[in-house]
């Protein structure tokens, strides 16, 4: 078990909240999330809850649903390799985000439990409102950061590691979107 400060994780003994939600009711935004979508999340009983300031604790990168990820194949052929072996039901739903396990592509309900206990508490979602060729690019310079580990520092400028909304930031000011570092992003 660990004590942080006040707060109590019991690594044994994870149950939901009673405000967590659950994978039916993030099915309606699965379905109007595109491949490029950026999405927030707010979780409970993660070192990152209590740790990290302010509501959205982690950054993750949609990269689409079955059909949407045969798309991004067929004008991506390079990606194959990396995307062929996720979808195994035909219902998963893939992302792409940086966790303790470094940058990597996962199924959605590996996102705060969310397959077996959900420790999700909120998600909010935004679009690139830019054209396909950017919204490509930006996927394009994420997915290059495959197999990179965690940045624990949190050190924005040094790309050896990379933390979750570093990857966000890095890949939008590629096609021109900058944020100041005292934005949050």
């Amino acid at each position: 078990d660990i004590l942080i400060g006040d707060y109590y994780m019991p690594v044994d003994a994870i149950a939901p909240g009673p405000n967590a939600l659950l994978p039916e009711e993030i099915s309606p935004l699965l379905r109007l999330l595109q491949p490029g979508d950026i999405f927030f999340t707010n979780s409970e009983k993660y070192f990152s809850s209590r740790m990290i300031p302010g509501k959205w604790k982690h950054a993750v990168i949609y990269l689409g649903s079955r059909d949407q990820v045969l798309e991004l194949c067929r004008r991506r052929p390079e990606w194959v390799p990396l995307l062929q072996d996720h979808h195994r039901s035909g219902a998963e739903h893939l992302i792409l985000d940086s966790s303790n396990k470094g940058v990597a592509i996962r199924e959605i309900t590996e996102l705060s439990n969310l397959g077996a206990v959900s420790l999700l508490l909120g998600i909010t979602a935004f679009r690139i409102n830019r054209d396909e060729d950017d919204v490509m690019a930006f996927l394009s310079y994420a997915m290059g950061q495959l197999g990179k580990p965690y940045d624990y520092d949190l050190l924005l400028d040094d790309s050896r590691a990379i933390y979750c909304s570093e990857l966000v930031y890095h890949g939008l000011n590629r096609i021109g979107i900058e944020l100041s570092f005292t934005e949050t992003i």
